[in-house]
């Protein structure tokens, strides 16, 4: 009987340890699994978080680009952006550009750019990118430079308004300090019967301990557009950057990027070779 009670005792030991350690291993994988579907869902997060960023940021850079055309046309001169000085050095850079626009004007001008139209597919993408598709010919500001312009603009902007929203809000936080620390004086005076005997004697105290806390200041607001003379500065800026590309011989187009049409033509390239190295 001693025997057969230590057998049981011992097999009633082993099934123990054995639920341990297999409700152990459920937890470990358990946790495991939970740690995993956590990455997801938080990665998904995350996701969802930059795709509604890049929304914003994109209607954003949209409504400044039409505000920035907007000026363009309006003023129609690069007079009405460029000082004596910067007007010099802009002609400079621009020199064979004007050259290329007098030309243009020309009866023979105007034969050879329709023969070069005639001769190139989609009308010489190239040609009309260097010839310019302004009003006037000569304002006319390469869509990558005005893009990135804009872009940074914007960016110096926000971090100029996360600064002033940070100091607001530690404005606030002093104010409401000052408010806590004057209450509890005035609730301390009333405990120890300090208080006036009157209302309007306690109005007047009341007065006398908040009057040197000013009201919170409204939260600071973000203006998407730019003033005037702000987005002034951001068009001579574009004017000279222009300027900087055709001096350097690198194709410009006002309406679309030229960066993304190379990505894209340099794709389409290799595309190609791949599948002719695949037949």
């Amino acid at each position: 009987l001693k025997f057969a009670l230590k057998m049981r005792a011992a097999m009633r030991k082993n099934c123990a340890e054995r639920i341990k350690s297999f409700l152990e291993e459920c937890a470990r994988r358990a946790g495991a699994v939970k740690a995993v579907k956590n990455f997801c869902y938080q990665s998904v997060k995350v996701q969802k978080a930059w795709r509604r960023y890049a929304a914003t940021l994109h209607a954003q850079l949209g409504t400044l680009t039409l505000q920035y055309d907007k000026l363009v046309r309006k003023k129609r001169s690069v007079d009405a952006f460029l000082s004596d000085e910067q007007k010099v050095v802009w002609m400079k850079k621009m020199r064979d550009r004007l050259m290329e626009i007098a030309r243009q004007t020309t009866n023979a001008g105007q034969r050879e750019l329709e023969r070069k139209a005639s001769s190139v597919d989609g009308g010489g993408e190239k040609g009309s990118a260097l010839r310019g598709d302004g009003e006037d010919g000569i304002v006319n500001i390469d869509f990558d430079v005005k893009r990135g312009v804009l872009r940074e603009n914007l960016r110096a902007r926000k971090r100029a308004h996360a600064a002033d929203v940070d100091a607001w809000r530690a404005t606030c936080a002093d104010i409401d300090r000052r408010l806590e620390e004057n209450q509890t004086m005035q609730e301390a005076r009333a405990l120890l019967g300090l208080g006036a005997e009157d209302a309007a004697a306690e109005d007047e105290a009341h007065k006398f301990f908040f009057a040197d806390i000013e009201e919170k200041p409204p939260k600071p607001r973000f203006r998407v557009l730019c003033r005037t003379e702000e987005l002034t500065e951001l068009i001579t800026t574009g004017l000279m950057e222009t300027a900087d590309r055709i001096a350097a011989g690198l194709d410009i187009d006002p309406r679309i990027s030229v960066e993304k049409l190379e990505k894209q033509r340099a794709a389409k390239a290799a595309a190609e070779r791949a599948k002719l190295l695949a037949s």
